[in-house]
């Protein structure tokens, strides 16, 4: 077929053949641009999210996250290790109880960071053969205060996790994670700050608080074993409070036996020592870090011990009192 000249009158329609290879590279262009966009959506989305890794067995998946999607001029930046725990099995706080092992951490191999300071939720307390030890299941975000050495440049992260995860044994576990934050302006990524805020309030505030307050602990002797009484008061009324100890040397103690008063606005609780102390050791004097909490309050203080007479001790007092009184 030949083409009309340009000076012919004529329309020229291009044979069907032309006409659906034309629609065809058409459709296929929007396609290509329609993916390009989405995905460079979808990076931007995830741009404050690493990638899951996950440990040994499944046991445990793990990333690093942050609250913004680029550096911006932030000194600091909050982030987090967001960890997922295979249901009925644990990992551990800072301080873990009478077994287990804290997260460690390597960030040598990050760029543009000066330090990275991890921040633990309250945890939660769990019972297996005899022990008393504090940790986390099912899901925690560890926020973390990242220090930006050259703000307003790109930072990566990199970080070897070690985790300690239990149910009936313990299975060491090593997570390889990473983070890359480029240079640009620091957009909030609303789902993951949200996420990390979350936990960051599950954080035991630093001393005593108008709605929460260790007044005192004392030494004792409860039942024939060393024990700790420690005395709080909160604004509104307790719901359920528990207390962690955490003792240089190691402490193991049995679950707090808890009294409250009234109003249940001051309770006291009682940690009876699994074991007696090694010769010589009494608490009196000692300092110890208490964590207390109550529902999604928590507090964090640092205390000496004072020391208190021996239940026994009162008891018998008491009873003479009695006999005087009725004598």
């Amino acid at each position: 077929m030949t083409e009309p000249s340009p000076t012919s009158t004529k329309r020229y329609v291009p044979p069907a053949h032309q006409r659906i290879g034309n629609m065809v590279s058409m459709a296929l262009a929007t396609v290509f641009v329609a993916l390009t966009f989405g995905l460079a959506t979808l990076s931007a989305a995830n741009a404050a999210s690493g990638t899951w890794q996950s440990g040994k067995g499944g046991l445990v998946d793990g990333r690093l996250i942050a609250s913004v999607d680029a550096t911006g001029d932030l000194a600091t930046i909050p982030a987090g290790l967001e960890l997922k725990v295979k249901p009925g099995w644990k990992t551990y706080w800072r301080a873990p109880g009478d077994a287990g092992l804290p997260p460690r951490i390597d960030w040598s191999a990050s760029r543009n960071t000066t330090g990275a300071i991890l921040d633990y939720p309250t945890p939660k307390r769990f019972q297996l053969f005899g022990l008393q030890t504090f940790g986390y299941g099912d899901q925690v975000v560890f926020p973390i205060a990242l220090s930006v050495a050259t703000p307003g440049e790109a930072v990566t992260l990199n970080a070897t996790v070690e985790v300690l995860v239990c149910e009936k044994t313990c299975v060491p576990q090593t997570l390889t994670l990473a983070l890359d934050l480029p240079a640009g302006d620091a957009t909030p990524d609303a789902p993951v700050a949200q996420l990390i805020s979350r936990f960051q309030n599950l954080v035991p505030v630093k001393g005593p608080t108008p709605d929460l307050k260790i007044d005192r602990a004392i030494a004792v002797i409860q039942d024939g074993r060393p024990a700790l009484k420690i005395e709080a008061s909160a604004q509104l009324p307790f719901t359920k409070p528990d207390v962690f100890a955490e003792f240089k040397p190691h402490v193991a103690f049995l679950v707090p036996k808890v009294s409250l008063s009234s109003d249940k606005r001051r309770a006291t609780l009682t940690l009876v020592a699994a074991d007696d102390l090694p010769t010589g050791r009494t608490l009196s004097g000692e300092t110890v870090v208490l964590t207390l909490a109550d529902g999604q309050k928590a507090i964090e203080q640092n205390i000496t011990i004072a020391a208190g007479a021996p239940t026994s001790t009162l008891s018998n007092l008491s009873l003479q009192l009695k006999y005087i009184v009725f004598a």
